[in-house]
């Protein structure tokens, strides 16, 4: 792959280049939201386990 510059300077991006580097920061924002959704679900599962122990606890 030959980088090219144009003639400020800057390096050109062909449009697959593009397309691979949106891809990937896609892939890296959806990974980061299902983690989101495992930490909630986790958190919820923990609360109501929580309050049916204390449930049991209180009723002795």
């Amino acid at each position: 792959m030959q980088t090219k510059l144009n003639e400020t300077g800057r390096k050109q991006v062909n449009c697959f280049e593009k397309h691979s580097l949106q891809s990937k920061l896609h892939q890296e924002a959806n990974a980061s939201g299902i983690t989101l959704v495992a930490l909630v679900v986790t958190i919820i599962v923990l609360l109501i386990l929580a309050g049916v122990s204390i449930n049991l606890v209180a009723r002795k």
